[in-house]
């Protein structure tokens, strides 16, 4: 990775920003460059059903889904909730 990269991920993680994130008014902790690059391999590979484990607040199985939606993917996402730590 460049340090130009590494730069911005250390400045990504360090100040919070993606724990403000949402997905339709729901908190993910995806990154939005990550969510990008998973809608782009969804429909380039016709992805037909997605597995999420260690799924915390939704908002990405939420996204996941409506990508399958859009694709008229034969299934639903499958998300496995993440153990409680509080």
């Amino acid at each position: 990775m460049t340090g130009a990269g590494e730069a911005y991920l250390r400045w990504y993680y360090d100040t919070g920003v993606w724990k403000g994130l949402h997905y339709r008014g729901i908190r993910t902790l995806k990154s939005v460059a990550d969510m990008w690059t998973y809608q782009e391999l969804i429909h380039e590979l016709d992805v037909q059903w997605v597995v999420e484990t260690g799924t915390r607040h939704g908002g990405s199985a939420l996204f996941f889904a409506d990508q399958l939606e859009l694709r008229a993917a034969r299934a639903d996402p499958i998300a496995r909730p993440a153990p409680r730590t509080d």
